[in-house]
């Protein structure tokens, strides 16, 4: 089916004139120009310049995306698909999705290389998801490590060669962000595997807002830019970026129930970052998503929330870190086997980590767990490995310290 034209992107003002066309009837195909009226509700202050002269998908619609495809001469069709996800969001930000309307971006098999990052920023992002090809499961965690703890070339090499046995849509960004989403947003993210390609400061593979740089050397502080957008994710696996798997500056990312790994990420040049990493009010919901053989399975700070599931923070270099008055929560889930350090906070912040078999596996190098100038620790009914050590000692207050067990 041939696709019209939209009137232009609606991120820009468009004049307030209405089309005229008074012989054609433009509410018979899935994407009719309208002169918008009762009964089509638009969303925020986005769409407002557009209200007079807007294009309407009228009913649930696939475009299609593939490795044989044309952004030139591709219409995104299943005939003539095109080669990228950035050309499938940049048509679709021409157009207004009516309230009841699902729209899918299907991405076939192969394995891509991009140079920029994908944008997701749409209005009616809520109402659309892309889709990759690959399995409806994941890996579990010791066989996403094969038995390996730890964070370094080695276990790289092994998360990435179990990861394409699920993932048969593969991107890869190449010294740059992945997925970006800023304002407005919503999409889902589906059966794809998004991976670094090379080592790249301050980058990362799922990001509400992004960090510009490091402030200064081995300190946990950056500049950033801020996001107020929110991305869901369903069986997406994040491999290989050097700051985080998933950035959350502001804004949210949610995982779906029984979805996600994030495994590879996290080193910045020993600076700062993980699988998670929540900065400034950043939200992220990690269900029961995996965090595997990254630097440190998740870091909050700044006011960052990492909370809400049964996750697995499980082989890491380090487990969860708080920072500055971030917050992480991994009541009932899965902390063992991460190498050096399982829980710590600096500088103010609060760590759960309730309910959780922490007595077997190879726990730690270093402390169990430890608090730097300030913090709390709860590890109430936890089960600890044996000769597990603590700094301060449990349910001692040490001026602003306290690991708590009882």
């Amino acid at each position: 089916m041939p696709l019209p034209t939209p009137p232009g992107d609606l991120t820009s003002p468009i004049p307030n004139q209405p089309f005229d066309y008074p012989d054609e009837n433009f509410l018979e195909g899935a994407y009719s120009p309208v002169i918008v009226g009762e009964g089509l509700r638009i969303s925020g202050d986005y769409l407002k310049t557009a209200a007079n002269n807007a294009t309407v998908i009228l009913e649930d619609t696939t475009f299609y995306v593939a490795i044989d495809g044309s952004d030139e001469t591709g219409d995104g069709s299943a005939a003539n698909p095109w080669y990228s996800p950035h050309k499938a969001m940049e048509f679709l930000s021409g157009f207004i999705i009516l309230d009841t309307v699902q729209v899918t971006i299907s991405v076939g098999e192969g394995e891509w290389t991009f140079n920029e990052p994908l944008n997701v920023d749409h209005p009616y992002g809520s109402q659309i998801t892309i889709s990759g090809q690959g399995s409806n499961s994941r890996p579990s965690p010791p066989q996403i490590s094969q038995g390996v703890s730890g964070y370094n070339v080695s276990t790289k090499v092994i998360n990435d060669e179990v990861l394409r046995q699920y993932h048969n849509t593969i991107w890869n960004f190449n010294g740059c962000n992945g997925i970006e989403a800023f304002s407005v947003s919503g999409v889902t993210l589906d059966k794809l595997m998004i991976a670094g390609l090379v080592d790249t400061d301050n980058q990362a593979g799922v990001c509400m807002g992004t960090v510009l740089n490091k402030n200064y050397p081995n300190a946990i502080s950056y500049t950033v830019k801020a996001s107020s957008a929110s991305i869901t994710l369903g069986q997406v696996a994040i491999f290989n970026f050097y700051l985080a798997g998933v950035l959350c500056v502001g804004g949210r990312v949610t995982f779906k129930n029984d979805c996600g790994v994030v495994c590879g990420c996290g080193d910045n040049g020993g600076y700062f970052g993980g699988g998670l990493l929540a900065l400034a009010n950043g939200i992220i919901i990690p269900s029961t998503s995996y965090a595997v053989n990254n630097q440190w399975g998740w870091a909050a700070a700044e006011g960052g929330f990492i909370a809400g599931g049964r996750a697995f923070v499980q082989s890491n270099q380090n487990g969860v870190y708080v920072a500055s008055n971030g917050n992480a929560d991994l009541t009932s889930g899965n902390g063992v086997n991460n190498v050096d350090v399982a829980f710590k906070v600096d500088n103010g912040g609060l760590i759960r980590a309730r309910y959780l078999a922490l007595d077997y596996g190879s726990n730690t190098v270093g402390n169990f767990a430890e608090i730097g100038t300030a913090g709390l620790i709860d590890l109430r009914n936890c089960l600890f490995p044996a000769g597990a050590t603590f700094d301060p000692p449990v349910d001692t207050v040490s001026g602003l310290r306290l690991i708590k067990t009882v």
